[in-house]
């Protein structure tokens, strides 16, 4: 189901444990600096991608599939093309907060994950400083 702001807010007001598919190495890519965002704030971080050792830091699954921990959600930057194909993955293991930031849609998405929590195209770091400035939420 799609998540309401309200149900956002209430989601990022405290630290969790998200999976980030396409976790970049690139500090220009929002795949990085979202993260490490979040990472400052508190979150427990696990980044996937195939093709880095490590980011932020920290070690990273070179697929969704090497995921053994419970996490409370993912983001996923990926290509639309790749995108419902980590969506189901995601709704098979249960993950129940999906989240497509800025710039990355699905048409499928929101069916495909019609059980869970879900996000599309809203940025978790601009929505929390736009809390912050709004007086809502410290720094």
């Amino acid at each position: 189901m799609e998540a309401s702001l309200e149900e956002i807010e209430t989601f990022l007001s405290t630290p969790k444990t998200l999976v980030i598919v396409g976790a970049s190495t690139n500090v220009s890519k929002a795949g990085n600096y979202v993260p490490e965002f979040l990472k400052n704030r508190g979150f427990t971080i696990i980044p996937v991608n195939p093709f880095a050792e490590s980011i932020l830091g920290i070690n990273t699954l070179k697929d969704l599939s090497e995921l053994k921990e419970s996490v409370d959600g993912i983001i996923i930057y990926r290509r639309p093309e790749s995108v419902d194909e980590v969506i189901t993955n995601a709704v098979d293991m249960k993950i129940p907060w999906i989240w497509l930031p800025t710039g990355v849609t699905s048409l499928n998405g929101p069916k495909i994950a019609k059980d869970l929590m879900y996000v599309e195209n809203k940025c978790p770091l601009a929505l929390i400083k736009s809390w912050i400035n709004q007086g809502k939420w410290t720094n």
